[in-house]
């Protein structure tokens, strides 16, 4: 790799070669962050599992003021945690009647309730459940609302999300998909308004999504299609008929919700069968940003998502493993800006395969193997992350809490004028300079970046990284 060591001034010159593909962003390492072991098998003094981490990077460990976090274990069940201000978790108690196919999802204001379905969405309902009191405070009965969309809905006795899907950031609306018996024929996709207490859009599908998910304001259902399927389609729930979709990506991803700074909906995946950018989508309008390369060499990694910190709109953090270890990603936890030529934060590494997950027996599993992987989920104040880890043979969660403010996003993705945001969230922009202050002549090109680094990626083939240490001169290392 080409390594030039040099003032802004060169790198204005860089962007502005003709003819030339770049993907550049900025990497900012050395963030003030605290790491800990916050879980252990022996947590559970009652049928001790081989593990217990949190349950997915899409799903949300933490409750709405990170006062509280669940985790899921080796045998099925989900546990409940303290979160401490010391950056280390308590353990509280098993959640009785929780397994790990009820798809808990906090209620997005009362930090002491969790929604749940019953197992694997059967009989329909949607169930308050109080972690602290252990009892169901309430049952929502969306089976008759299905059943009376008629057609091959008449059937239907079962709906979830493919165990990877949210509600929207109010907790209203739920996108979810409708199945018919054991044998699981599909009968299509719902949007199920809370509030009113109905289903709000519909359509009859004999081929449906491996997962479905809703948008954080709440106007999209956004479905993920297994191999073979129809790729990533967003449809929008003001189509009652979801008669109309976006064709987002042609093959099964890993994704997930997010916002960006102006509060937009923005589906971020990993494009591994074109090129191997990281992208995230504006929803809406369909303008879509590569945020960084992970075919930078011959080997790609896996990578993760979770957009849930929407306190702290424009910003995705990615977990990574896998690849080459010469990549500035490998074995990573980052968070990510979602803008053109985004800031991307080293939040450190995840320590993926430095040991491997063994049982009781010491004997590996591909069950073991995947629950190893870091899978990082986000709160929604961006400010603490928790993913798993293997140490000595164990699977556990580690936290990272972060000391310093995540900058404020400068993400307007189409890169124009801004548009009317969504309502949720509704973030307050950067301050305009003083209009009667006048610019800096001649500004110090390196305060414009810090010091940070920076990647340039030329289609895909030439890597210039520019580190910005020093004003006086330039060199080029090899």
């Amino acid at each position: 790799m080409f390594k030039l060591r040099c003032a802004v001034y060169l790198l204005l010159l860089l962007v502005s070669i003709p003819g030339t593909s770049l993907g550049a962003f900025d990497l900012i390492d050395n963030f003030d962050t605290t790491v800990n072991q916050v879980t252990n098998a022996s947590d559970a003094t009652v049928n001790t599992p081989d593990f217990i981490r949190h349950e997915y990077s899409r799903r949300p460990a933490f409750n709405s003021d990170s006062s509280l976090a669940i985790q899921y274990s080796g045998n099925g069940f989900f546990h409940l945690y303290s979160v401490n201000t010391d950056n280390t978790l308590t353990y509280l108690h098993i959640l009785d009647g929780i397994g790990g196919v009820y798809e808990p999802n906090w209620h997005p204001t009362n930090p002491d309730i969790l929604y749940t379905f019953n197992s694997y969405g059967i009989g329909m309902q949607l169930n308050a459940f109080n972690v602290r009191t252990q009892t169901r405070i309430n049952t929502i009965d969306m089976g008759s609302k299905i059943t009376a969309l008629g057609g091959g809905f008449t059937t239907a006795d079962r709906a979830h999300t493919g165990e990877e899907g949210r509600p929207s950031i109010d907790g209203n609306i739920w996108c979810l998909a409708v199945y018919s018996g054991e044998s699981w024929v599909m009968r299509g996709m719902i949007a199920y308004n809370l509030a009113q207490d109905k289903v709000i859009a519909s359509r009859e599908m004999t081929e449906g999504p491996d997962s479905i998910s809703t948008s954080a304001s709440g106007n999209y259902c956004v479905a993920v299609a297994g191999y073979g399927g129809n790729g990533i389609r967003s449809y929008p729930i003001n189509d009652s008929t979801f008669g109309t979709f976006r064709q987002i990506h042609s093959g099964p991803e890993h994704v997930d919700i997010a916002t960006d700074a102006l509060g937009r909906d923005v589906l971020v995946y990993i494009d591994s069968v074109n090129d191997g950018y990281v992208k995230a989508v504006d929803l809406g309008s369909g303008k879509m940003v590569q945020l960084f390369d992970t075919w930078d060499n011959v080997e790609a990694p896996a990578a993760h998502f979770s957009g849930m910190g929407f306190s702290v709109p424009g910003w995705v953090i990615v977990s990574l493993f896998g690849g080459s270890n010469t990549s500035f990603y490998y074995n990573k936890i980052l968070a990510v800006e979602l803008a053109e030529n985004p800031r991307i934060i080293d939040l450190g590494d995840n320590h993926h395969g430095e040991s491997i997950a063994v049982d009781e027996q010491g004997v590996g599993s591909e069950h073991l193997s995947y629950f190893a992987q870091p899978q990082a989920t986000v709160n929604s104040q961006l400010d603490k992350i928790l993913y798993a880890r293997v140490t000595n043979g164990v699977i556990s969660d580690h936290m990272i809490s972060i000391n310093q403010s995540i900058p404020q996003a400068r993400g307007i993705m189409d890169g124009g004028a801004a548009p009317t945001p969504d309502p949720i969230p509704d973030p307050t922009p950067d301050p305009d300079p003083d209009p009667d202050s006048d610019p800096d002549p001649d500004p110090d090109p390196l305060s414009i970046i810090s010091a940070s680094t920076i990647y340039f990626q030329v289609d895909g083939d030439l890597a210039i990284h520019i580190q910005t240490s020093s004003t006086s001169n330039c060199r080029w290392d090899y």
